[in-house]
């Protein structure tokens, strides 16, 4: 008789956990990688400037890693519209400096070696109520891209240009929800009680597109400031020197 009021004690729990099983409302973004150059008319300068791809740098707490070849070639595209709106002629993409000829090293007024470090940083923490575990906190960018102007044949650095992105104060709030499982040998019965109790019908998971909506936030913003950094008279003013170690004799 115990057996049997057991059993069906169990029956009409596994009913209702069926009815109160939570859903998982998962919110996805994708990358929005385009930029619309301001409208200025940069007269032509007939020099040519040879562009290197982006170099990334990344510390530990990094989570681009499923982003970042998309990321890398966004700013390999735009650094070279760039370049041709304030004035230049492009030689490359290159992937590394060393993949350049000599007679395009000698061609080219200069070289351009980006160097970006770029970390999405995930600060929160998960709190649990019962059986609701709620994991709360912001998708962070931080960054810098320094930019490398160089004498290709003698590799002299002409110009350095250091650009604060962190300063950017990109985040974006995340909320992910979960059932807090049980284990060991009640454990069906356990989870099944905890999911009834919880009355939790649909779950947060919106990570995915925090880390979306502040890489595309981060990048306009970059790129806004970028263009203003990067002047065509002073990259312009350098001529003379430019010139004089494109004489120098060279073993």
């Amino acid at each position: 008789m115990k057996r049997n009021t057991t059993f069906i004690l169990f029956c009409i729990l596994t009913l209702l956990w069926l009815s109160a099983c939570a859903t998982v409302k998962k919110e996805t973004g994708q990358l929005n990688l385009k930029y619309a150059f301001p409208n200025e008319n940069i007269p032509k300068t007939n020099l040519a400037i040879a562009i290197v791809s982006p170099e990334f740098t990344k510390n530990e707490n990094d989570q681009t890693q499923n982003y970042r070849e998309n990321i890398k070639g966004a700013f390999n595209n735009t650094f070279q519209e760039l370049i041709t709106r304030k004035g230049f002629n492009i030689k490359g993409p290159y992937s590394t400096f060393d993949d350049m000829a000599y007679g395009e090293k000698e061609g080219a007024y200069l070289a351009m070696i980006p160097v970006l470090k770029f970390n999405l940083e995930k600060t929160g923490a998960e709190a649990c109520e019962n059986t609701l575990c709620t994991d709360k906190g912001y998708i962070r960018v931080v960054g810098e891209l320094r930019l490398d102007f160089i004498e290709p044949l003698t590799k002299e650095k002409i110009l350095v240009k250091r650009i604060n992105l962190s300063d950017l104060g990109i985040q974006k709030p995340y909320t992910v929800q979960r059932i807090k499982r049980h284990q060991g040998e009640n454990a069906g019965l356990a989870n099944i009680i905890g999911d009834i109790t919880t009355g939790k019908k649909e779950l947060v998971d919106d990570i995915e597109k925090a880390f979306y909506d502040a890489i595309n936030e981060f990048y306009a913003k970059s790129m806004d400031k970028i263009w203003v950094m990067t002047s065509t008279k002073e990259v312009l003013s350098y001529q003379a020197q430019i010139k004089k170690l494109k004489g120098l004799k060279r073993f």
